[in-house]
């Protein structure tokens, strides 16, 4: 079994700090934080600190999107609201017009409105997944 915690590392942004990326899942955390700092985390998260991995991603909520150079803030899908606009990758946008959450919880069906061509479709999104927001 892959221990996906030692694919993380740091990045330099451009302030000058640094961020913390996995570069198996393209997962951002932006820390902005000191080489000292992001390296003590990356100690902590490579010993399996799953609590402290955890706490950063719940504090800088960013994702990286394929096609678009600088990290966008998200919100979990069980955050979602009607009226939200929602970036997909190349910077494609939807609008939320209906959220149903299944029987179990774990999972949302999402109808989206694309701002692209007007067409309206539905997807299912785990409840914990992050997408980016306008």
């Amino acid at each position: 079994m892959k221990n996906y915690n030692l694919d993380f590392g740091s990045i330099r942004n451009n302030k000058g700090n640094y961020d913390i990326v996995n570069s198996y899942t393209d997962e951002y955390i932006p820390c902005n934080c000191s080489f000292e700092m992001a390296d003590i985390y990356l100690n902590r998260i490579y010993n399996g600190d799953i609590v402290l991995l955890r706490k950063l991603k719940e504090m800088y909520k960013c994702i990286k999107l394929e096609g678009i150079q600088k990290p966008l803030p998200a919100k979990r899908t069980r955050e979602l609201k009607i009226n939200d606009v929602i970036i997909w990758n190349y910077g494609y946008k939807s609008q939320v017009i209906e959220i149903k959450q299944s029987k179990t919880g774990k999972s949302y069906k999402v109808l989206l409105k694309s701002l692209e061509d007007g067409f309206i479709r539905e997807r299912t999104l785990r409840a914990e997944t992050l997408v980016a927001i306008k």
